[in-house]
């Protein structure tokens, strides 16, 4: 007969060790470490002078898209000086992925429902175009406001708010 003392130690290792084993490492093991995840790009762009493009996908139905302006302002300025970001609402990464290269929209495009915009970013709804300086918008062109996507010459005079040394386009 074996003592209560000895079967308890017994129960008890066999308790830590079993379990250890089934886990594939023994009861000297210690854990893997997990590696760190990679964090997720942001699709916004850093706070300072921005274009944000904010968009659904019956808004490139039409003939008309700011595709031309936001390529102008990119050959311009470059993605240094002025970054360009966009924001798809309620369309599929891929889809806007295809649009811009369609476009050739070389800037960030992100696929987002209208709840997250609306959590990250009220005070731009779609469509519109909007400049920002850090989370400030400077000036927006909301197609609901003005029927349409702005031209060259209305955006113009906004450039100076978010680039002081920004004078007028040299055609």
């Amino acid at each position: 007969m074996i003592a209560r003392p000895l079967v308890a130690v017994l129960v008890l290792a066999g308790s830590i060790a079993l379990p250890s084993a089934l886990a594939g490492g023994g009861p000297h093991r210690p854990p893997s470490p997990v590696p760190a995840a990679e964090p997720a790009p942001s699709p916004l762009p850093p706070a300072g002078p921005r274009v944000r493009w904010v968009f659904r996908e019956q808004d490139l139905v039409t003939c008309r898209t700011p595709a031309a302006l936001l390529r102008h302002l990119r050959a311009r300025f470059g993605g240094e000086e002025l970054a360009i970001a966009a924001f798809a609402v309620g369309m599929s990464q891929s889809r806007a992925e295809s649009f811009f290269r369609a476009e050739r929209l070389e800037f960030p495009v992100e696929g987002i429902e209208e709840a997250a915009l609306q959590a990250l970013s009220p005070d731009t709804p779609p469509p519109g175009l909007y400049f920002m300086l850090g989370d400030s918008v400077v000036a927006s062109f909301r197609v609901a406001d003005i029927g349409r996507y702005p031209e060259p010459s209305e955006v113009e005079p906004v450039l100076p708010r978010l680039l002081p040394h920004a004078g007028p386009a040299e055609n």
